[in-house]
This record gives C-alpha cells, sequence and structure tokens, in this order.
C-alpha cells in the first residue's frame, strides 16, 4: 500500500505542478517569465563556466536570490494548484486524485462515514507543506539577500522535518498513516478491495 501512495503522490505532484507550470506560462506572466528565464540562465552559465576554486559565493549567492525572486509568481501559483488539487479534488471525487484513482486508493475518515471539506483542506495544507512553503514566499518577498539566506536554510530544515514526520511516520505504522493521516482521522485504503 505504502509503494502505491508514494506513487500516486508523485503522480499527484507532478499533474499539479505541470498545471502551475502551464498558468504561469499565460500571457499575463510574461514578464515574471522573462525575468525567471533569464537568472535561471545567468545561473546555469555562470556554474558551467567555472570551476569549483573559481566560484565567486557572493555572486552565486546573488545568483540564487535573484532567482527565488523571480520564481516567486510560479511559486505562489504552484502553492495555490496544491492546495486546490490536494483539498478541493479529493473531496469532490470522493477521496481521490487523479493518481490516487490510477493507483485505486482513497482517503477514508478512521471515525465517521463521510469526509467533510474542512478534512481535506486541512489534509491538503499538511500534505503540501503549506506553511514552511508560505513562510518562503514571505521571506522572499520580504527580506533583505542577507536575511533570505539564514531564513531559507531554517525553513528548509523546518520543511524536511515536517516530510520526514508527515511520510516517515507511515513507514513505521502498521496501518500505513501518517502525521497528516494522524491528525486529519484519515486513512488510505484500496478501493479494489471495497469492490470485493
Amino acid at each position: 500500500m505504502i509503494s502505491k501512495r508514494v506513487f500516486a503522490y508523485i503522480f499527484d505532484l507532478f499533474i499539479a505542478v505541470l498545471i502551475s507550470t502551464l498558468i504561469f506560462r499565460l500571457p499575463i506572466f510574461n514578464d515574471s517569465y522573462d525575468k525567471y528565464v533569464e537568472y535561471s540562465n545567468q545561473q546555469f552559465n555562470y556554474l558551467l563556466s567555472g570551476g569549483s576554486s573559481d566560484v565567486d559565493e557572493e555572486q552565486l549567492l546573488s545568483l540564487e536570490y535573484n532567482l527565488n525572486v523571480a520564481s516567486l509568481p510560479v511559486f505562489i501559483i504552484r502553492l495555490g494548484v496544491l492546495i486546490i488539487y490536494f483539498g478541493v479534488i479529493p473531496f469532490l471525487w470522493n477521496g481521490q486524485t487523479l493518481g490516487k484513482k490510477i493507483f485505486h486508493i482513497k482517503v477514508i475518515n478512521v471515525i465517521k462515514d463521510s469526509l467533510d471539506a474542512n478534512t481535506f483542506m486541512l489534509r491538503s495544507i499538511l500534505v503540501s507543506n503549506f506553511i514552511p512553503n508560505f513562510l518562503s514566499v514571505l521571506c522572499i518577498k520580504f527580506c533583505t539577500m542577507d536575511h533570505w539566506e539564514v531564513y531559507s536554510e531554517i525553513i528548509s530544515f523546518i520543511q524536511s522535518i515536517l516530510i520526514f514526520f508527515m511520510l516517515g511516520i507511515a513507514l513505521f505504522r502498521d496501518d500505513g498513516r501518517g502525521l497528516h493521516d494522524i491528525i486529519c482521522h484519515t486513512a488510505v485504503v484500496s478501493t479494489k478491495e471495497n469492490k470485493e
């Protein structure tokens, strides 16, 4: 069951990223997209042109910061798409996303027979790591480059810990429930078993 969940999540993440990328390519985001491509190319060319001994840490940090600032619109779009994809779609599709449909699994409530919209939204916020991602957006938007460097490392550490607890716990539990499932009183079950 864990492997089905992982593959379904990877598939769903791919779909959400694809949708957010397509939205970012709409004409209203042309200026942001052009800046993003420009800074991506600058960073790539800089890393390609110099050896490891020739890397100027300050210039590399500046390029990374500028790339993150240019990425802000797509980051915000992606965060919104993730919340909608993992919160609204399963509510409308009886506990399933597209990935869960393909892998014949769905989310159920372990306490009562039905799931409400609030449960799916909370689960979506937890699964998408919304709080650290939102803090990253605030950090990129309002911090100077020096503060951004420090705060982004702290936020990345927090994200890693949360991902480990959200998904890592599922590996060690007999019922395969992650921390997000425990908090939301949900479980992921096979739909094939329900049909037999």
